[in-house]
């Protein structure tokens, strides 16, 4: 995999399984099942996607399942999402989970690299392997 960083604006994100945050009704399902399709189409990539309006990052980890630097996962896939991308849309659960999930604030821009599928932000890394 090679390296690739994307710049964060300031704000607030959510790092965690995108499974988590998604509504499980036939829309959260849909949305999900679009997002793996577009994912797993370059799967060892560190992807920016824009699916049905909402916009994220969202990258593999090496290890597959698991808990990773207290963020978890049950897909293999982490999600980098600005929480105003949350709350724009209808598919998202209004309560965020907290159990095995990341709020990171910053108030100035940042950025976010994944390099051999950790990831790496300012102050904080998620190492998957």
């Amino acid at each position: 995999m090679k390296k690739t960083t994307y710049k964060l604006n300031k704000g607030t994100y959510f790092i965690g399984d995108p499974a988590v945050v998604v509504i499980k009704n036939d829309d959260g399902e849909a949305f999900l099942q679009l997002l793996w399709e577009t994912f797993y189409e370059n799967p060892n990539e560190f992807q920016y996607l824009n699916i049905k309006g909402s916009k994220f990052y969202v990258t593999r980890t090496e290890g597959g399942d698991g808990i990773f630097n207290d963020i978890g996962t049950d897909t293999g896939i982490i999600m980098i999402v600005n929480i105003k991308e949350l709350k724009n849309h209808k598919i998202f659960k209004k309560e965020l989970p907290t159990l095995r999930t990341k709020i990171i604030t910053y108030d100035h821009d940042s950025f976010v690299c994944v390099n051999d599928f950790n990831i790496y932000f300012e102050g904080f890394e998620i190492i998957t392997n």
